[in-house]
């Protein structure tokens, strides 16, 4: 089943992205996809999310996704939309690499 759902969502080299195999399409794929919908994305926009960062699957909707997504729109000031540009945005470390240089570029007015 999860190589076929990952098929219909455009996936077509498995081969690097065979770390995703193993995933239960129920409990782990559809909830982090349904989740970016619940934002107000697109399907389509969502997806295209997961295909350009296939990774994303393995984060933590809780301890990854909601907390960098609260720093991102309410101390950064961004959207949610921004997100499709660098969905890579939730490989960095909040607290190591997403604050510090936030603050460096607010500290020497750079927007």
């Amino acid at each position: 089943p999860t190589l076929y759902f990952l098929q219909r969502l455009g996936f077509t080299e498995m081969g690097k992205n065979s770390f995703l195999l193993p995933c239960s399409v129920e409990s782990k794929l559809m909830p982090r996809l349904l989740y970016f919908q619940s934002l107000g994305l697109s399907h389509k926009d969502a997806v295209n999310m997961f295909l350009r960062f296939p990774p994303l699957f393995n984060y933590s909707v809780d301890g990854n996704f909601k907390p960098k997504l609260d720093y991102l729109i309410n101390a950064m000031g961004m959207s949610v939309d921004d997100l499709k540009a660098c969905p890579q945005y939730f490989a960095f470390s909040l607290e190591k690499r997403i604050k510090p240089r936030d603050r460096f570029l607010g500290e020497n007015d750079v927007e």
